[in-house]
């Protein structure tokens, strides 16, 4: 059961480092992710700490402790994202 709902946005312009833009909006939303019943936040997600912290295109120069990684792999690991279903 969800408590919350966290909205994920981006600029256009860090989206176009990767032609991950979708629209010509200055933000967009990437992701909606419902929060747990008895988490105050969820982690990022591990693909998203290794963009920032290698310093990858579309990526946030960033560091992150053993915890902070820890956490990351356990919650996405228990909490995994769903893809939509493609209709083709």
């Amino acid at each position: 059961k969800a408590e919350a709902v966290d909205l994920i946005l981006y600029r256009n312009d860090v989206l176009a480092e990767n032609d991950e833009q979708s629209t010509d909006a200055e933000w967009e939303l990437v992701s909606i992710n419902a929060i747990p019943s008895g988490l105050k936040k969820i982690p990022m997600g591990p693909i998203t700490m290794m963009r920032n912290q290698l310093e990858l295109p579309g990526g946030t120069k960033a560091h992150y402790s053993s915890d902070e990684w820890a956490e990351s792999v356990r919650f996405w690991q228990e909490f995994a994202g769903l893809e939509p279903e493609n209709d083709i």
